[in-house]
């Protein structure tokens, strides 16, 4: 790549980062690749403002030529999903095609995944259209909304699941205590009971602030709490992995007592 990593113009990000964040939400395989790949290569992206960005850099209602190995050319215009139309060239983000391309500039090649196998395919011209936020983005006050109930949708279905993880681990404990009587499992079991109640109380102090991100009127503010979010998501993840691992653990030693 011509410089290093992807380089994304800073309120293009954000736009990015809440098409990431709604990625749940998409039921075709397809979207779901092209949303992993722009979700790996934004860990590491350049961003940059308006006035710094490159001239042959591809972004929003930018028109990009490419060139296969074998000389097959196309022309599209990469465009928003509410935007897109394929009769007319104009191709979505979301499509494993414009996941390809993002945030790439003239002279670059990527690598496209065709029925008769891998080509490279080559970025032979880039040409920026003209950029009018209210035509090529989401209306700002209604995105927030939508991303905000998104957000406490699955902050609620986070706390559903931890209460009933708590009272779970409450039946464990005893368990462990008439049938098991391991002092190490029941230091574990313990432990993680003290990690999800924290959990629990920190996510209802979350839900309670989320409605400040409506608040924001910077693209500074608006990546902190996508980013934010994103942070809470795989704390999450992370202690529902520990306590499944946990729970077999409990399971097995059931298991074992049965058998004796």
């Amino acid at each position: 790549m011509k410089y290093g990593n992807l380089v994304i113009e800073k309120k293009e990000y954000v736009v990015l980062k809440r098409l990431m964040n709604l990625s749940g939400y998409y039921k075709d395989d397809t979207l779901r690749k092209s949303v992993q790949k722009i979700v790996g290569e934004l860990e590491t992206a350049i961003i940059r403002d308006e006035s710094e960005m490159y001239e042959d850099v591809i972004r929003f209602n930018t028109t990009v030529t490419i060139i296969s190995e074998n000389g097959w050319h196309k022309k599209f215009k990469l465009v928003m999903p509410t935007d897109s139309d394929i009769k007319n060239d104009k191709i979505s983000i979301l499509t494993p095609m414009g996941a390809a391309v993002m945030g790439y500039s003239e002279g670059d090649s990527v690598v496209w995944e065709f029925p008769s196998g891998e080509q490279k395919l080559t970025i032979e011209k880039v040409e920026q259209g003209i950029m009018i936020a209210s035509k090529h983005f989401y209306p700002h006050e209604s995105d927030k909304r939508i991303m905000m109930k998104k957000d406490r949708l699955e902050i609620n279905n986070w706390t559903d699941e931890l209460e009933f993880l708590n009272k779970e681990l409450d039946f464990y404990l005893d368990i462990e205590d008439i049938m098991i009587r391991n002092s190490k499992l029941y230091q574990e079991l313990h432990g993680t009971r003290r990690e999800n109640a924290l959990m629990l109380a920190s996510l209802y102090r979350y839900d309670n602030s989320i409605g400040k991100a409506i608040e924001c009127d910077t693209v500074e503010c608006d990546a902190y709490y996508l980013n934010h979010h994103e942070k809470k998501r795989d704390t999450y993840l992370s202690h529902i992995t520990n306590y499944r691992n946990l729970k077999l653990k409990v399971l097995s030693q059931i298991l074992l007592n049965a058998k004796s």
